[in-house]
């Protein structure tokens, strides 16, 4: 495998490269728990192909909205990985900021986690889709294992696997 230089590499390219290179190296810590590049490239994949399903490509501007863990680390992975745009959100931001910082930045799909608003999440995403600003047409829970929670607003979100964009 030739190593190429950082600033030779899209950020995709970076994850790859790292992970076939120090697959074992650990990252950070999860709770007291270890994550390796191994890891966090495996779960990135998967959130990725969770994301695919929802309709996200390349250029698709997703926000990511949570405190720092694991689970956002994830997602801006896998938002990477898909050539979309991550637009983050301060995850102190109320329902109707989120939601005119959507409709300004174009986001159609919300990656969320952890916040100040974390023990009623369920009200904070309905106060979110009820704002008139509100361009969204997904909401995705980063926190959860792939394939578990995704909420979806009215709008259809479909896979579009024929895109070359999305092949992992």
């Amino acid at each position: 495998m030739m190593i190429r230089q950082p600033s030779e590499l899209s950020f995709r390219d970076l994850i790859e490269q790292e992970t076939a290179l120090h697959p074992d190296k650990i990252l950070f810590y999860d709770d007291d728990r270890p994550v390796s590049w191994n890891e966090l490239n495996s779960c990135a994949d998967k959130m990725a192909q969770e994301l695919c399903s929802l309709g996200v490509k390349k250029g698709t501007h997703v926000g990511l909205c949570g405190a720092n863990s694991k689970g956002w680390i994830t997602a801006f992975f896998a938002i990477q990985k898909l050539g979309a745009i991550g637009v983050l959100l301060n995850p102190a931001l109320l329902p109707g900021e989120v939601a005119t910082h959507s409709d300004i930045a174009d986001i159609t799909i919300l990656c969320y986690g952890k916040s100040r608003f974390s023990a009623d999440r369920e009200g904070y995403i309905s106060s979110i889709k009820a704002s008139d600003d509100c361009a969204l047409d997904c909401f995705f829970n980063i926190e959860e294992e792939p394939g578990e929670t995704v909420e979806k607003g009215e709008l259809n979100c479909r896979p579009l696997p024929d895109d070359p964009a999305l092949m992992l």
